[in-house]
């Protein structure tokens, strides 16, 4: 019962694992841009 119910819960963090993960890339993706854009001039 008691693995269950920590299955449940690591289900249920999965999403906002995931939504983190991709906000994250998207933020290293738009650093590296302006990096890029801020060397190029």
């Amino acid at each position: 019962m008691v693995n269950q119910t920590i299955l449940s819960g690591e289900n249920m963090l999965l999403p906002y694992v995931g939504i983190l993960l991709s906000t994250g890339l998207v933020f290293l993706q738009k650093i590296f841009t302006d990096w890029n854009i801020f060397l190029s001039f």
